[in-house]
């Protein structure tokens, strides 16, 4: 029998993806040059996709989720999701107790706040201006001290939304950067433009939102990573050994 063979290309940035904890050297409070950088992504290309999370068949769990866009409707509110719209701790603890909601240590947090709805609904011409921006708005967990507190204290296993970057876009603290602490810092993945209305849709109509989810990676041999540097494209290779 002949060997098949199949190649799979995507650009993660854009579609729903997880930030490991491997691309928080792109965070780290280090910030050199773009030719230390590359190095350093060639000495752990074999990290990223070995990781323990990832060595342990992806990330798995009881996932809750908090519905933001329903809870502010509920309210009355009117938030933007294309603009820097901050979620705050008090309203994840509102959003929490109406859902009658207990976490748990090792919860996957998962947010829906609208966002990716939204954007599929814009006409061509506006969601290209929309995508155009950089970085473009959104909405997205206040960064701050007291959330990134909040997340800690909950022990959560890893955090998730259908917002761009998790965190209000564009970045609100350079002390609090979500992004730096829970990746370079803590080792904690997050997940970015997860479609979550069907969830939300079904979690609504059952008045339960806790669920088994499991996001398992692709098993691949090999990958190749984009960097650019001053003038050039450089694309890193590494096999899977894991």
């Amino acid at each position: 029998m002949g060997r098949i063979q199949a190649f799979w290309v995507s650009g993660s940035q854009g579609l729903f993806q997880w930030v490991s904890a491997g691309g928080g050297y792109e965070f780290g409070k280090e910030r050199d040059t773009w030719w230390a950088t590359l190095i350093r992504l060639r000495s752990l290309l074999v990290d990223l996709i070995c990781i323990v999370w990832v060595q342990n068949g992806g990330v798995v769990g009881r996932g809750v989720l908090l519905d933001y866009a329903a809870w502010a409707k509920s309210q009355g509110l009117s938030h933007a999701l294309r603009s820097t719209t901050e979620i705050t701790v008090r309203e994840l603890d509102a959003i929490a107790a109406s859902q009658n909601v207990t976490f748990q240590p090792g919860d996957i947090l998962f947010i829906h706040s609208g966002f990716v709805k939204s954007l599929e609904r814009l006409p061509e011409e506006e969601a290209s201006a929309y995508a155009a921006t950089n970085p473009p708005p959104a909405i997205g967990v206040k960064s701050s001290e007291e959330s990134l507190r909040w997340i800690w204290e909950k022990e959560f296993a890893a955090v998730a939304g259908d917002m761009p970057a998790f965190e209000a876009l564009p970045f609100q603290s350079t002390t609090h950067w979500m992004h730096e602490w829970l990746l370079a810092g803590w080792g904690m993945p997050i997940g970015e433009l997860f479609d979550l209305e069907k969830l939300a849709g079904e979690c609504a109509r059952l008045k339960k939102w806790t669920f088994f989810f499991s996001s398992v990676p692709l098993n691949v041999s090999y990958f190749s990573y984009d960097i650019q540097g001053d003038d050039h494209w450089y694309t890193l290779g590494s096999r899977r050994s894991c």
